[in-house]
């Protein structure tokens, strides 16, 4: 029969998986609260903190079944209200490691493909950073301590002259 290419879509989510097989349909769950704290621990030792994570237990069916593409399929969604299109996606592997995947950000949409299915989860990594490379190496993200610095200067600043106006008022 070869690949037929069908598509499914979960309307809920705007998510579609196309280049299924006949009589295969798409299922997209919330994962538990224990999957989601756990989830969300791996992306902050990955990444450190991000601005916002969603979670996709995506699965195929068929007749009530799960089952994983023969081949790989693609994968659109919808990227979340308030969510940047500066996106990680990381693919939870049986043994619950959290694997990177290459995006494609287009047109308010994410795509990938996908040779099994189990949760996806999505990270707003904020402000698009200047570097706009593909890479799968987890490198430690730049340009966020000088913003962190800018914070820090500024903080001390504020109280200095917080304080220089106390001690003004307290002489005079």
């Amino acid at each position: 029969t070869g690949t037929s290419g069908n598509t499914a879509k979960d309307k809920a989510t705007g998510i579609t998986v196309s280049g299924l097989e006949a009589g295969v349909e798409l299922s997209v769950k919330s994962v538990t609260k224990e999957q989601q704290t756990a989830i969300e621990k791996q992306v902050q030792n990955i990444l450190g903190n991000t601005k916002g994570i969603k979670i996709f237990d995506i699965s195929l069916l068929k007749d009530g079944k799960e089952v994983q593409p023969g081949t790989p399929v693609k994968v659109t969604m919808p990227i979340p209200e308030g969510f940047s299109t500066n996106l990680k996606l990381y693919h939870q592997n049986t043994k619950g490691v959290l694997e990177a995947v290459n995006i494609s950000v287009k047109d308010s949409n994410v795509s990938f493909e996908a040779k099994s299915f189990s949760p996806y989860v999505l990270v707003d990594m904020g402000a698009k950073a200047a570097n706009t490379t593909k890479s799968n190496a987890t490198s430690p993200k730049t340009g966020d301590a000088s913003a962190m610095m800018l914070y820090l200067v500024l903080a001390l600043a504020a109280m200095g002259s917080i304080g220089f106006a106390a001690k003004r008022r307290m002489n005079g």
